[in-house]
């Protein structure tokens, strides 16, 4: 486990994570929700999702504070045309730490993407709330605010056409 640290500092991932790997496969106590994320994470990056989400849920139940993790879990399952579990994730993290602005802003991207406009707005504004200054959050919940009143116009004018 040493050295596969030791060779993740040194940039060598593919050595690393086979020595990491190792050591798992030896002792499985001996790695920590961060090295089961970083393992998680490289495998994700090599295409091997099933594996590396695997080893991301275990760092979740080995250390459901480690909030980094929920981010990525995101990234990717979102990637995976997953947004509800992405979303529960983030979620998740929100309810560990309510403080938390980069859950919240990722929050709201995903449901961005799915066009959940109502939500998105709560989301991006939990961002300004916790960060008043952040001039991407502010873009991005003055896009949504108005992709919410567009949604609503149309649902008008589809009642008043009915």
């Amino acid at each position: 486990l040493n050295l596969a640290k030791i060779l993740a500092k040194l940039g060598k991932k593919r050595e690393s994570v086979s020595y990491m790997y190792r050591a798992l496969s030896l002792n499985p106590e001996i790695l920590s929700a961060k090295d089961y994320f970083y393992l998680g994470k490289s495998f994700m990056e090599q295409d091997r999702l099933r594996k590396g989400l695997s080893y991301c849920l275990k760092a979740v139940r080995l250390d459901p504070n480690y909030l980094e993790v929920y981010y990525h879990l995101d990234k990717v399952i979102t990637h995976k045309g997953q947004q509800q579990k992405a979303i529960n994730y983030l979620y998740q993290a929100i309810k560990r730490n309510p403080k938390d602005l980069q859950a919240y802003y990722l929050l709201g991207q995903t449901l961005a993407a799915q066009t959940n406009w109502d939500e998105a707005v709560k989301a991006y504004s939990q961002v300004l709330q916790i960060q008043p200054k952040f001039p991407l959050a502010s873009e991005k919940l003055n896009h949504a605010l108005a992709e919410k009143l567009k949604q609503q116009k149309q649902k008008i004018n589809q009642i008043n056409s009915n």
